[in-house]
Formats: C-alpha cells, sequence, structure tokens
C-alpha cells in the first residue's frame, strides 16, 4: 500500500436492539406497614425494552457508546383493604321532677365498623433510560464475545392501576386508583448500573448480530415524592443488530 496509508485507530458504529426482563423492585422506607404491604401486593413485573444506540470502537476491541431505550411495564397487582370506620353516639338522659333537674345521665357509644374491599389488577407503567456504557469484544473469526458495564438514568411513569398509601380516614393502608393520585405523583427518576454478556455472530463485514443475558440494579432515586424507596432489580436478555460506519482512510 501507499505508504501514506494507516488503519483507522476507531469506528463508529450504530445498532438497535430489545430486552426482555424480569423485574423485581426493593421496597424501603419508615412506614414498615406500607412496604410490606406493597411487597405482597405486587408480583410477576416484566418490562420490555427498545433501544437505538451509537458508540465508537476500537481495534483493541474495548468500546463506548450511549444510547435511549423505550419500555413498557406490567405487573400484578393483589391487595385486600381492610377498614374500620368509627364513630361516636353521645346520648344524654335527664331526669325532671317539675321544672328541676335531678339528675343528668350522658352515655358514649363507639360503633366500629370492618370493611374489607380486594383490589385485582393489572399495574401498567413506562420507562425512558439513558445508558452510558463501556465494554469489551473478543473476535473468532465470524464469531464475536463481549462484557459491558455502565450507569444510566431512568425516568419511570405508572400509567394505569393501582398504588398503596397510608390512610387518613381508615387505619392501616389503602388502595389508590391512578386518577386518584396527582401528575406528579406517578412519575420519579433514579440512576441505575447494568453489567451483561453477549455473544454475536458476523452477517457481513459491517453486520453484526449478538444477543446474551443482562442485569440492571437501580443506586438511587431523584424527582420522587413517594414517601418509599422502590428501586428495580431487572434480569433478561438483551437481542441487538450493529452495524459499523464506513471509516475514511488517510
Amino acid at each position: 500500500p501507499p505508504a501514506d496509508y494507516v488503519l483507522p485507530q476507531g469506528e463508529w458504529w450504530i445498532g438497535a436492539g430489545v430486552g426482555l426482563y424480569a423485574v423485581g423492585r426493593h421496597w424501603s422506607g419508615e412506614d414498615e406497614e406500607l412496604v410490606a404491604a406493597w411487597r405482597e401486593a405486587e408480583e410477576k413485573k416484566r418490562d420490555l425494552l427498545y433501544g437505538l444506540y451509537f458508540g465508537r470502537s476500537w481495534h483493541s476491541g474495548f468500546w463506548a457508546g450511549s444510547g435511549v431505550e423505550f419500555g413498557k411495564g406490567r405487573s400484578s397487582f393483589d391487595h385486600l383493604d381492610q377498614r374500620q370506620d368509627m364513630t361516636m353516639a353521645v346520648t344524654t338522659q335527664l331526669a325532671t321532677f317539675d321544672e328541676m333537674v335531678i339528675a343528668v345521665v350522658t352515655d358514649t357509644a363507639v360503633i366500629i365498623e370492618e370493611r374489607n374491599e380486594s383490589f385485582t389488577g393489572t399495574n401498567r407503567s413506562s420507562v425512558i433510560r439513558v445508558p452510558v456504557l463501556g465494554g469489551w469484544r473478543w473476535e473468532l473469526r465470524r464469531w464475536e464475545l463481549g462484557l459491558h458495564m455502565g450507569l444510566a438514568g431512568e425516568w419511570h411513569k405508572l400509567r394505569d392501576g393501582y398504588v398503596l398509601v397510608t390512610s387518613t380516614n381508615y387505619t392501616g393502608v389503602e388502595t389508590l386508583t391512578t386518577e386518584q393520585l396527582p401528575e406528579k405523583d406517578r412519575s420519579y427518576g433514579l440512576l441505575s448500573t447494568q453489567v451483561g454478556l453477549s455473544a454475536g455472530f458476523r452477517i457481513s463485514e459491517r453486520w453484526v448480530i449478538s444477543a446474551g443475558p443482562t442485569y440492571h440494579t437501580g443506586l438511587t432515586l431523584f424527582s420522587s415524592h413517594a414517601p418509599l424507596q422502590a428501586l428495580p432489580r431487572r434480569w433478561g436478555g438483551l437481542a441487538q443488530l450493529t452495524y459499523t460506519l464506513p471509516s475514511r482512510t488517510r
């Protein structure tokens, strides 16, 4: 080759992916009764995420990238509200002789009514993630093995379903629908981390398809008005299709 020809040190790539995850949420807070109720009420949560990514890879095998992921979540909700209504009735009896009051008897009756109401349904939510990742790939002919890790900002919103709150009119915990919540209480942001493995196959010189297990876990909440901390933990699989952009030689 000509003397001025030098192999590019790095190449830009773009990609798309889809991931399916089982989700568990770690609940914590000062109200232990509310925390325990949430743990029992929410089950079988899963998220489906679609993503667009871009980044740069180097001949050493290292790469860095970012992107944006959009997802929808579903979880089953099952909770029994046990409410108590308490009313007080005060009755006064007078004993009189002509116009003279001889005795006054006051009696206070406390009436407690218990009501049980079951709430069962499906909660639907949405999430937007912006990951910043780094990783390494090892190539063997047309096959690739890799690993990655990084951080992501997430924005969650409850679209439809039920929530649990500490009751003000009754004792214990009360179930509310999303329509009964202010808009600001339906969403929150969090910082999460992720790690994953992948195995890929080079379809052509620039196209690569890969898949592998991925794990996400929440680190801390921000922009939240809820009294409880609910940090998600996802584990599942992520499949990606990437394209390496043509580089300009010099």
